[in-house]
């Protein structure tokens, strides 16, 4: 059994029902301070890399309900571990200790980190643009919004999730738009339509709606970011041209 426990490269240490070591396979003494010497000592009394002060009361709980425990927790050395609590069970099905393994989460827990740190850089930018700034999930559900969106239409943020943000297109255009925004995520390929946006007066202005899908390494969406542009004013002095050159020809 040591010899297969070693061989899978995961830091697994037995304890009796007392929380004295029993066995432990050479990946743990890099987390815990053990030695073959060390079978029989208390859990308690020796001395541990982790930062997981619990972890004899969270290992008596599991004994005492037969229910796992899973944690993630600090290293003292920067790392990260999840470390799960489980009964030990005999052939005979009787509960005699606890086997708890130790992951090392650090990579992931750093992505998480980074992917944190970018996503609220992201956020802040959003928010400092003058144009309406949104996010979509890959099935085309709007997860964010900026702060100009709700500025701009009056609506709280949280109403403008999912497809609330269809509801402040203008009823001739809204038809039009859903099928251009569906045949975009159907055929992953960027929208780039014109639309009117109600304002919280009521009144309606042009936009330009542009997004474009992120994707991961594999090629598969990840997100949608858009961007809606006022462009009310372009189309006003571009329909007031069309007026005068058409008063020239006559």
């Amino acid at each position: 059994m040591k010899n297969l426990l070693n061989s899978t490269d995961i830091a697994t240490l037995f304890l009796d029902g007392e929380l004295k070591v029993r066995r432990f396979t050479t990946q743990t003494a890099k987390i815990i301070k053990l030695i073959p010497g060390d079978a029989g000592r208390l859990i308690t009394d020796i001395t541990s890399e982790l930062d997981y002060p619990e972890l004899a009361d969270d290992a008596r709980e599991v004994l005492r309900t037969l229910v796992f425990k899973e944690k993630t927790v600090p290293g003292h050395d920067g790392r990260w571990f999840t470390v799960r609590l489980m009964p030990y069970r005999t052939q005979d099905n009787v509960i005699d200790g606890l086997v708890i393994t130790f992951t090392d989460v650090s990579t992931s827990r750093a992505l998480e980190s980074t992917l944190r740190e970018q996503a609220s850089q992201l956020h802040g930018i959003a928010e400092s643009l003058p144009s309406l700034v949104w996010n979509c999930l890959p099935d085309g559900t709007c997860d964010f919004v900026n702060r100009q969106w709700v500025d701009y239409t009056g609506v709280p943020a949280h109403a403008l999730l999912g497809q609330g943000w269809l509801e402040q297109v203008e009823a001739t255009d809204r038809g039009r738009v859903r099928e251009e925004w569906r045949a975009a995520i159907e055929k992953g390929i960027p929208l780039d339509t014109e639309l009117r946006l109600r304002r919280r007066d009521g009144a309606y202005r042009w936009f330009k709606a542009l997004s474009s899908p992120i994707r991961d390494p594999l090629g598969a969406i990840v997100k949608w970011y858009g961007m809606s542009i006022d462009v009310d004013d372009l189309k006003r002095a571009q329909g007031s041209e069309r007026q005068a050159l058409g008063g020239q020809a006559r």
